[in-house]
């Protein structure tokens, strides 16, 4: 479980650092950036593709399965 853990935190922290999903000086307050990661996290964990899934996202994975 810890190793999962640490490898989602290792892509985050890449994303965030690489601009992809945001710059520093972007969020007025801690709440802003708060908003903008969660939604971060929703996207790649239910809409974004995923070759592990067949380059499908998780969600249609999920109503694949069934």
């Amino acid at each position: 479980m810890m190793f999962c853990a640490g490898i989602i935190l290792n892509r985050l922290s890449k994303a965030l650092l690489s601009g992809n999903v945001c710059r520093p000086h972007e969020f007025a307050s801690y709440q802003d950036a708060e908003i903008v990661i969660a939604d971060t996290f929703l996207d790649y964990n239910q809409s974004r593709i995923h070759s592990a899934l067949w380059y499908l996202t998780p969600n249609e994975f999920a109503r694949i399965l069934g």
